[in-house]
């Protein structure tokens, strides 16, 4: 999943949730991939969520 910044902001806690599942999560500028969400600790994902945008 792609992201804006501005809508990273309002929609974090989502973003963690599904970085935490596994999801590839990146957050935007300017329309160039700024920086990716991963989970700290590696494990199994706890159930897939889905897909809201």
């Amino acid at each position: 999943m792609k992201i804006n910044v501005k809508e990273a902001r309002r929609r974090f806690s989502e973003l963690l949730n599904r970085a935490e599942h596994g999801e590839d999560v990146v957050v935007t500028r300017r329309g160039k991939s700024a920086v990716r969400l991963v989970v700290a600790v590696k494990g199994q994902p706890r159930h897939p969520l889905p897909d809201l945008s």
